[in-house]
C-alpha cells in the first residue's frame, strides 16, 4: 500500500498553536462523558408503553454518537499534521478492529450455542437460524450486530478508510461549505436500523465533518462557543423540551439537531471546569474503549441475573435505572482496568486503551485503587 504523508504547511495552523498539553486534557474528559452517556443509553428496562420517564431518558442520553463522531473527527484533524495512512490503517488495525474480532469471540460462541441470535439481525436477516455457522460469525462481524453498541466498530472502520478523502477536504477549507450538504443528508437519512453500515456511514458524516471543521477554526470556533454559551444552552433545553412534545413524529431529526449544538456546547463546559475533573474522570477517559467494548456484558448478567436472584423482572422506573447504569459502569471500568494491569503494553490490542495524553498533577483521588 502506498503510504500517504500529509503536507505540512508552512506556517503553524490554528490546530498546533494551541499548547497540547492542555487541549487534550480538557478534551480527554469530554471523551470520559461521552462514554458514560453512551452507557447510560443502553441500560434499557422493560418500561410500560408511552413511560414519559423513558422518554426524558431517551432523549437525554442517546445519540451520543453524534458527540463521540464530532470528537473522532476532531482529533484526527488536529493530528493530521503528522498523518501516514499506512502508519494509520496498521494502528487502527491494532486498537480497534482487533479489540472488536477478540470482544466479539465469548458473544458469537453464546449466541450460536443457544441460539438467541439478538433482534438487531434477526431484523434484517429473518431466516439467520438456518444458515450456516460461517455465515452467522460473518454477518456478525460484518454488521456488529452481535451487541448492541458493535454496529458502531464497522462504521467507524469506513471513515478510518477514507481519512484521505477527510485530509483533502481539510486541506482545502472551502470543502467544509459540504457541512450544509451533509447536514441536510444527516436529516435526511436517520439512524433507524443500526445494521444498515453504509446508511450509518452516510448519517454520521456530518458530525465527524463538523469536528474537523471545529479543530481546524478551533481558536474561532472556541470563542464562538464561548460567548454564546448561554444562548446555546437555553437553545439546547428549548429542542429537547421540543422533541419531548413532538417525539412521534419528530424524535430522530429534533434529537440529532440538540446532539450537534451539544458538541461544542460540552467543548466549553468542558473547559470551564477541567480544574475540577477528578482522577476518576481521568480514568474513565483513558479507559474509555475498554469500558465501551466490554459494558454490555455486564448488562448482560445483570439483566439475566437479577430475576434469578429476585424471582421476579427487574422494576423499570427511574431509582432501578439510575443503579444499573451506575453499577455497569463502575463494573466496566474495573474490568478495563484489571484487563490493562494483567496484559500490559498488550492491553491495546485486547481493549483499545492506550494512554494518548498527559495529564497534568492534580490532587490525590480517595479511591487509591485506581492509580496506575
Amino acid at each position: 500500500m502506498q503510504t500517504f504523508k500529509a503536507p505540512i504547511p508552512s506556517e503553524p495552523t490554528e490546530d498546533l498553536v494551541v499548547p497540547k498539553k492542555a487541549f487534550l486534557n480538557y478534551l480527554h474528559t469530554y471523551r470520559a462523558v461521552i462514554t458514560i452517556l453512551v452507557v447510560a443509553a443502553h441500560v434499557w428496562l422493560d418500561w410500560p408503553e408511552g413511560s414519559p420517564i423513558a422518554l426524558i431518558i431517551r432523549i437525554i442520553v442517546e445519540n451520543a454518537t453524534v458527540m463521540f463522531m464530532f470528537l473522532a473527527g476532531f482529533l484526527f484533524q488536529y493530528h493530521s499534521y503528522k498523518f501516514r495512512y499506512k502508519d494509520y490503517l496498521a494502528n487502527k488495525g491494532q486498537t480497534v478492529l482487533l479489540p472488536y474480532l477478540l470482544i466479539s469471540v465469548p458473544i458469537i460462541f453464546y449466541r450460536l450455542y443457544t441460539h438467541d441470535y439478538g433482534g438487531l439481525i434477526l431484523r434484517v436477516y429473518p431466516d439467520f437460524g438456518n444458515y450456516h455457522a460461517y455465515q452467522q460469525v460473518g454477518l456478525y462481524f460484518l454488521h456488529g450486530s452481535h451487541m448492541i453498541q458493535l454496529w458502531f466498530i464497522p462504521v467507524i472502520l469506513i471513515f478510518y478508510v477514507c481519512t484521505p478523502l477527510w485530509l483533502k477536504i481539510d486541506r482545502n477549507p472551502k470543502w467544509y461549505y459540504l457541512l450544509i450538504v451533509f447536514f441536510i443528508v444527516s436529516l435526511a437519512i436517520p439512524r433507524t436500523d443500526l445494521t444498515n453500515i453504509p446508511q450509518m456511514f452516510v448519517h454520521f458524516i456530518f458530525p465527524y465533518l463538523f469536528g474537523m471543521f471545529a479543530s481546524h477554526y478551533q481558536r474561532r470556533f472556541l470563542a464562538f462557543s464561548k460567548k454564546y454559551w448561554q444562548p446555546t444552552g437555553l437553545l439546547i433545553v428549548a429542542l429537547l423540551v421540543l422533541n419531548f412534545i413532538y417525539a412521534d413524529k419528530y424524535f430522530a431529526p429534533l434529537n440529532f439537531i440538540a446532539k450537534v449544538l451539544f458538541c461544542g456546547y460540552l467543548l466549553i463546559l468542558m473547559r470551564k471546569f477541567e480544574k475540577l475533573a477528578s482522577q476518576l474522570v481521568w480514568k474513565m477517559g483513558e479507559l474509555s474503549l475498554g469500558v465501551y467494548f466490554t459494558h454490555y456484558y455486564f448488562i448482560l448478567g445483570i439483566r439475566e441475573g437479577y430475576p434469578k436472584l429476585t424471582g421476579h423482572e427487574m422494576p423499570a422506573n427511574l431509582f432501578y435505572w439510575f443503579a444499573c447504569a451506575i453499577v455497569t459502569i463502575a463494573l466496566s471500568f474495573y474490568a478495563a482496568m484489571g484487563l490493562r494491569r494483567i496484559l500490559g503494553p498488550k492491553s491495546p490490542f485486547v481493549m483499545g486503551t492506550r494512554l494518548d495524553f498527559q495529564p497534568k498533577p492534580i490532587r490525590k483521588f480517595a479511591f487509591n485503587i485506581i492509580k496506575r
